[in-house]
């Protein structure tokens, strides 16, 4: 799935130096030396202070995430205004109530987060994992992930969608948030009312007591609500907010897609093509490593596919074609060939805008 990140802080590289260790010379009269010695291990992560609970509301839901249909102060805030019922007219915010900070929640289970890594971040952050209608975990959406600089690992203990509640999911909003969720999530959807769960997952390296460094994984908030719509507004809602085929630049365009229909309906024969784009400008041509004469070409694309025992479940794929090229011998392109990609899932709806 795709990953989205909202907000992202460059972290002051760590340097680590070596101080020398004096070592005591013993005496000819039999005066004992000091011995070099390891430091010693860890028996526990310390817990850190934090900003604690926000209020009353925040110690009720911890663990949670909560909704409404305007936007969540962050203190005092107003559970009568939580909401577990929405249209797809929206609006949905959604505010993220953690037991304790990420740092502390981490500490707990003998691990402390590793901001850097020696070659890249490795700095801890937070995906929202989307379940739809009892979807199993191999079916989830994650719509977006950010980073945490580490004052805010330390001491936040509550956020929302984009650290500050600002974001409205639904309704006409212009965001990126909204628009991820028009193209990850409703496609997921089904006429009449969705079960919506949503799981913030914290994710990153870590360091347990002795030092080794490992992956980490926790789920520090659930929450769920209902998503209600009509068959015509969901197509309605995805055909204006959802996302579309990239429009080509490559001049053969047209007569490419129907080549790319040809490959999928001979080589891939449980997946009914529902419509492609070219994604390369112009060919790429390989050359033959010693008589540097034309031997095949290739184009990338995007194309939209569906399993034929899915009616409403659309995937699009990010695909290489190949084909057999050698004009002097007259071959100006054989079959196409495929070579996959990464898939992601895509509103049928949206498919054929560039299958003419």
């Amino acid at each position: 799935m795709v990953r989205w990140i909202l907000m992202s802080f460059v972290m002051g590289v760590l340097v680590l130096g070596t101080s020398g260790c004096l070592t005591a010379l013993s005496s000819l009269t039999g005066g004992s030396g000091s011995k070099n010695s390891e430091p010693e291990q860890p028996t526990e992560f310390a817990l850190v202070e934090t900003e604690g609970f926000t209020g009353p509301v925040h110690e009720q839901y911890k663990g949670k995430v909560v909704f409404a249909a305007a936007k969540i102060e962050r203190a005092p805030e107003d559970d009568s205004k939580f909401k577990d019922t929405f249209s797809l007219s929206g609006p949905l915010f959604m505010r993220v109530y953690m037991e304790d900070s990420l740092y502390n929640i981490m500490a707990k289970q003998d691990l402390k987060p590793m901001t850097r890594g020696m070659f890249n971040s490795t700095a801890p952050g937070f995906s929202f994992k989307f379940q739809i209608n009892d979807a199993p975990e191999e079916d989830w959406v994650a719509i977006n992930y950010f980073t945490i600089e580490e004052n805010y690992l330390e001491q936040f203990t509550a956020f929302g969608i984009d650290n500050d509640s600002e974001i409205n999911l639904l309704g006409n909003a212009q965001t990126e948030a909204a628009q991820n969720f028009a193209a990850f999530v409703t496609p997921l959807l089904q006429a009449g009312d969705n079960n919506v769960k949503i799981h913030v997952v914290a994710s990153g390296r870590a360091k347990q007591l002795d030092g080794a460094a490992v992956s980490f994984e926790e789920t520090v908030a659930s929450g769920e609500f209902t998503l209600r719509a009509s068959r015509r507004e969901l197509t309605s809602y995805v055909q204006e907010h959802g996302p579309r085929l990239a429009t080509s630049t490559h001049p053969e365009n047209a007569e490419l897609v129907k080549k790319f229909k040809e490959a999928i309906n001979r080589e891939w024969r449980d997946e009914v093509f529902m419509g492609a784009t070219t994604l390369s400008p112009t060919w790429s041509v390989e050359m033959h490593p010693y008589t540097g004469v034309p031997v095949g070409r290739s184009v990338d694309a995007e194309v939209v596919l569906r399993k034929k025992d899915e009616a409403d479940r659309c995937r699009r794929f990010e695909l290489t074609f190949t084909q057999t090229y050698n004009p002097a011998m007259g071959d100006t392109g054989g079959p196409m060939q495929i070579l996959t990609g990464e898939n992601y899932i895509f509103p049928c709806s949206n498919a054929t805008l560039h299958e003419q």
